[in-house]
């Protein structure tokens, strides 16, 4: 792979997830490393016609802009120190890092290089389906994936030019082991993955306390995970989810489905 000039990351503003968590964690090691890289905030227009999802943009000769956001860092992200910008250069030397959900933008600028992240894959198919020739993501593409199931994706649809590029665990989650919390009678579960079995369990066990990790803080989910004895997620796994990995580093047994990343050991470490 090239050495680029200026790599950009289009990320979504003020949202607290997997995805936008990894880019600005990716964006911030970049920067320690002295790479020119920097976060893009995205808009989309909104209108009746919009149905790919164009982003909201002006050009200026060899310069993109995007919308200019007043505050877009979610608070919690601030510890990754990732810079910033709302100016994409449109040159070759420069490269356009997308998610998954934006493969239609795979034809952005007119000489500026382009990369996916796939840190979902049940979440790209949407994406996919948006394009009218899937060949377009074999044209002097780069590709990430983030766990062994992209990889296999990857494989499956003969994708070349692909490299690994993992996300990590936060450091006051790894930094917080220490400090010991006395276990307690509780099951903790993420409601917006596989709640449909879950809430059979919450039925047929009523002596547990099942707590769900929803409208919490980054600090109060570590808290509830310190003092869980369990954490349970029958989700889809479109990705390699990060709260089963920070769940099993604050020593909760970790119990999961075997959808999506869950069916490989490289990305779900659990028996």
């Amino acid at each position: 792979m090239q050495k680029f000039k200026n790599i950009y990351m289009l990320c979504p503003p003020q949202t607290e997830s997997g995805g936008p968590e990894a880019s600005h964690q990716l964006v911030g090691e970049m920067c320690k490393l002295d790479i020119s890289a920097n976060l893009i905030y995205y808009k989309k227009r909104k209108t009746i016609f919009n149905l790919k999802g164009k982003l909201d943009i002006s050009v200026k000769g060899d310069v993109i802009f995007t919308t200019k956001y007043l505050n877009p860092t979610p608070k919690s992200y601030d510890c990754y120190s990732a810079s910033i910008s709302n100016e994409i250069i449109d040159d070759e030397n420069n490269l356009l890092i997308l998610p998954e959900n934006l493969l239609h933008l795979v034809n952005f600028g007119k000489r500026i290089k382009k990369a996916i992240w796939w840190l979902s894959i049940d979440n790209a198919l949407m994406a996919i389906s948006k394009l009218q020739n899937i060949s377009v993501l074999r044209s002097e593409i780069f590709h990430f994936y983030q766990s062994e199931y992209a990889r296999k994706f990857l494989e499956l649809l003969n994708f070349e030019n692909s490299f690994s590029l993992s996300d990590y665990i936060s450091e006051k989650i790894i930094l917080s082991r220490g400090e010991e919390i006395p276990r307690e009678k509780i099951v903790a579960y993420n409601p917006k993955k596989g709640f449909d079995f879950t809430k059979k369990l919450i039925h047929f066990f009523p002596e547990i306390n099942f707590i769900p990790l929803v409208n919490m803080s980054k600090d109060e989910v570590c808290t509830t995970l310190k003092k869980a004895s369990v954490y349970i997620d029958f989700g889809d796994h479109p990705g390699k989810d990060r709260i089963p990995r920070e769940a099993a580093l604050l020593g909760c047994c970790v119990i999961t489905s075997k959808n999506g990343s869950a069916r490989f050991s490289k990305d779900v470490q659990i028996p």
